[in-house]
């Protein structure tokens, strides 16, 4: 049976080679798959061009009262 540590590690409780703690045992690494990438909330690409049309509208009301 192991215990379940911080970062994968597991102890499985053995009387074998390293000392952890007060018992000794093997202490052994199983790597953690990578979590999936996370996803950009549809919000945000809705925000950006609303202000790249804010802007745009901006610049172009500023720019035809100046050359027309």
């Amino acid at each position: 049976m192991t215990n379940g540590l911080p970062g994968g590690l597991n102890y499985d409780g053995s009387t074998r080679d390293v000392e952890v703690g007060p018992t000794t045992g093997i202490v052994r690494y199983y790597p953690v798959p990578p979590a999936p990438p996370v996803r950009t909330p549809w919000w945000r690409f809705a925000l950006v061009f609303l202000a790249g049309l804010a802007v745009g509208g901006v610049a172009g009301v500023v720019l035809c009262s100046n050359f027309l």
